[in-house]
């Protein structure tokens, strides 16, 4: 599927070599003439600022349809002696047909990808966004279309264990210094990239964000998802090929490997339980820790990422967690500890005794199914979707001295979920709480119906 390869883009990829010494993808001259073709291409193409760094957003102005395309890997291998390499160069092949709206391309990728482009009479272009880890290339762009490109580092090695030089690139000019830091906060992930590979619950909140920032270019409405790993395998050739169609009738359409994506309404109705559970402080904010009056047994129960998922097409998505408490002589406290999203939901028996539930992930629990005047706090590290640090509030019960105390700690212990060696980093937790020594502790990870029990004692 090779595109031969023109005299004059022979010369243009020589030159282009030698201007970029110390910065060219990969370091020094570019072996195989197809990626030489293709490098010396895309730097032709791509909008610059005055002073000829690239442009990390192309220059369109909204409203826009922006179709997002997505792969690892992508398909065929540039140079099939390569494929057994670490890193390859592969394409990935895109049809465009016309459009009722201009549209804007946002093409992602992780490994080193050549985009071809295969543009219809009449399709409606504006603009593409090249974005993933490592710098991607383009070819087949009809004339008059800005390019911009967002990367991590280049590519300068075959081992993925070695780190290239950062890649650099020029934001628009007149930002505001809010959309100037979520753009950086965007650049710095590789833009939309490979959205498995970023530290996000899901494609569709990827999605969402980059929405969000991009907005500094007009208007503009993420209107298509497909993606795919390294594409379909050909089972005629064996090859795994990558292709993607854009048009009217793709507008709507969220898909990635053939399974479509579905908002994940379930976890905003959780989070919305979640709040009204949580017990709040003077301020309103949740407290950080439960109220718990009188002794009690302490079963700490932890997971990964919880059990049976709540929507399986999703990247990284919220996982379910299911605990059963039997009737017992002495209060419990739970301690319920993930590190991604889980939704705990509780099954109390009706004579249950729960002196309280403390929440404790290094993303944000929730919880299901609390009994009334039951006092629940949370303790967390960082929103899954904007990475932002989590904030609770200190007890009011706690001297102003053990506030501060407990907020240092907090900021220094890194919630997260808590396994075998790390039951020790309860102890000044529930020291905060009156101290309480942990008499059960059960894990358990990925399994389907993971379901807990603390039993009647």
């Amino acid at each position: 599927m090779g595109r031969p390869v023109s005299v004059i883009a022979s010369l243009l990829a020589v030159a282009v070599n030698a201007a970029f010494v110390g910065s060219a993808l990969p370091q020094g001259p570019i072996e195989n003439p197809l990626v030489a073709d293709a490098f010396a291409r895309t730097e032709a193409r791509l909008d610059r600022a005055p002073d000829l760094v690239p442009r990390c957003l192309p220059l369109v102005s909204g409203p826009l349809d922006a179709h997002v395309i997505s792969t690892s890997t992508g398909g065929v291998h540039v140079d099939p002696d390569m494929r057994f390499k670490p890193l390859q160069y592969r394409f990935a092949d895109i049809r465009i047909e016309p459009t009722v709206h201009p549209i804007m391309l946002m093409l992602g990728n992780e490994y080193p990808v050549i985009w071809r482009v295969d543009a219809a009479p009449g399709a409606k272009i504006a603009g593409v966004l090249l974005n993933g880890y490592y710098p991607a290339m383009i070819e087949g762009l009809p004339d008059g279309v800005s390019v911009g490109r967002i990367a991590v580092e280049w590519l300068e090695s075959s081992s993925p264990l070695e780190s290239g030089r950062p890649y650099d690139c020029a934001p628009p000019d007149g930002l505001t210094a809010d959309q100037a830091e979520r753009l950086a906060a965007f650049v710095a992930r590789g833009g939309i990239g490979w959205p498995l590979d970023a530290p996000n619950p899901t494609i569709l909140e990827v999605l969402e964000r980059a929405e969000q920032t991009l907005a500094v270019l007009g208007p503009l409405e993420v209107v298509s998802y497909q993606g795919s790993g390294q594409g379909t395998l050909n089972r005629m050739t064996g090859i795994f090929e990558f292709s993607a169609t854009v048009s009217d009738a793709t507008r709507g359409v969220f898909r990635h490997d053939g399974r479509e994506l579905i908002p994940s309404e379930s976890v905003m109705a959780a989070r919305e339980r979640t709040m009204q559970y949580l017990t709040p402080g003077p301020s309103g904010a949740p407290l950080c820790l439960p109220e718990i009056a009188g002794p009690a047994d302490v079963h700490v129960l932890s997971s990964y990422d919880g059990g049976d998922k709540l929507d399986p097409s999703l990247a990284r998505t919220t996982g379910y967690a299911d605990v059963r408490v039997e009737p017992t002589e002495t209060p419990v406290l739970l301690v319920l500890s993930s590190y991604e999203k889980v939704i705990w939901r509780i099954d109390a028996a009706d004579d249950a005794r729960i002196a309280g539930i403390l929440l404790s992930g290094y993303h944000p629990p929730m919880i299901d199914g609390v009994p009334d005047d039951v006092s629940v706090g949370r303790i967390a590290s960082k929103w899954a979707e904007s990475l932002e640090d989590y904030v609770c509030e200190p007890n009011p019960t706690l001297s102003d001295e053990r506030k501060v105390s407990l907020s240092q700690l907090l900021r220094t212990s890194n919630p997260t979920h808590v396994d075998d060696d790390e039951l020790e980093d309860l102890v000044p937790i529930l020291d905060f709480m009156g101290g309480f020594d942990v008499l059960y502790h059960q894990e358990g990870h990925n399994i389907p119906g993971l379901t807990f029990t603390v039993p009647a004692r």
